[in-house]
């Protein structure tokens, strides 16, 4: 009896080895298998660019996209490899990788707008809805994305608007962002909200006009007192004015709905009262669209990254059609 324990003890001792490489094998598998099913799917991407609309002959010189990644840090984006084409077409132009910008779990592209016309958009006979295909390489796995764009022939175009008159009301309106050196959006306490302006395409697809952004309200300001050797600290309200000024309208296009969109360059001032300083930022982009009902308005060095504000409630909008072609 003891003879046949002994046996079988052995054959569970030489069973033990193997058993031990079987676990190992089998977990390595179940590796490979979880490593592969994560490398193996190639990343989605949400893309949208502005401007939504272009004129032809228009002073917008770049088309901006923003590129957002599922399955894939856009950090890890080869700049070298993003592109802008078209579906439909074989055109392809690279994107501006001096200006390739991540931010917020975002990356924003750029490309140029003339080298767009030529290779992709122009000639048209009319105007002509564009889906948009920004592609390009995470590592060695492809990602694309795709947007819409509305092409005019020209601003007067039958059917369009070449006049659009903007008044927004002084309530409403949600500030996403909006940083200056000196100033903390967490202790800003809006009051007032408006947004006003105008523009005209005239025939030779020249665009004229202004837009303003504004808003007023409180800053919070911690201010620090010594009295009779006690220390107090408390939060000091200081009136603070906000303006987004236009500089330039480069592309701007307004339909029946009423929508309006404008796309150019501008100015941020935050003027700080008692005592008075004013902080100026250029915004090399700056953007305003509406669907008639509310507003928003972006802008910064590249997209949104200075000032970004919606939910503007709109009071009224005028508009013009074009006329009739006889």
């Amino acid at each position: 009896m003891s003879k046949i324990k002994t046996r079988k003890n052995m054959v569970a001792l030489l069973l033990l080895p193997v058993l031990f490489l079987f676990l190992i094998s089998f977990s390595n598998a179940q590796n490979q298998v979880q490593i592969s099913a994560n490398i193996n799917v190639n990343p989605s991407a949400q893309i949208q660019c502005v401007p939504n609309v272009l004129v032809a002959e228009s002073n917008a010189q770049w088309i901006i996209c923003k590129i957002e990644l599922d399955g894939a840090d856009v950090h890890n984006i080869d700049a070298n490899t993003v592109r802008l084409g078209r579906t439909g077409s074989g055109c392809s132009i690279p994107a501006d990788t001096s200006y390739f910008i991540i931010s917020d779990g975002h990356a924003f592209a750029r490309f140029n707008r003339n080298a767009a016309d030529i290779h992709c958009f122009l000639p048209i006979p009319g105007t002509t809805e564009f889906q948009l295909v920004v592609s390009g390489n995470v590592g060695t796995f492809p990602f694309s994305g795709k947007d819409s764009l509305l092409y005019l022939k020209s601003c007067r175009e039958t059917g369009h608007v070449h006049e659009m008159l903007a008044n927004v009301s002084t309530y409403g309106g949600k500030i996403n962002t909006l940083k200056g050196k000196t100033f903390d959006l967490d202790k800003y306490k809006p009051r007032t909200f408006s947004l006003n302006g105008f523009f005209d395409c005239r025939s030779n697809n020249r665009i004229v006009g202004d837009m303003k952004f504004f808003t007023s309200g409180i800053l919070l300001e911690p201010t620090d007192i010594n009295f009779l050797g006690l220390h107090f600290t408390y939060n000091k309200q200081r009136p603070v004015q906000i303006s987004v000024i236009f500089d330039s309208l480069d592309n701007c296009y307004a339909n029946k709905t009423p929508y309006f969109e404008c796309f150019g360059k501008g100015t941020l001032f935050i003027d700080k009262e008692q005592p008075f300083k004013r902080e100026r930022i250029d915004l090399d982009v700056l953007r305003v669209e509406s669907d008639g009902k509310t507003a928003s308005i972006q802008g910064g060095k590249y997209f949104n990254d200075i000032i970004d504000v919606d939910n503007l409630v709109v009071s009224k909008v005028t508009v013009r059609p074009s006329l009739l072609k006889k």
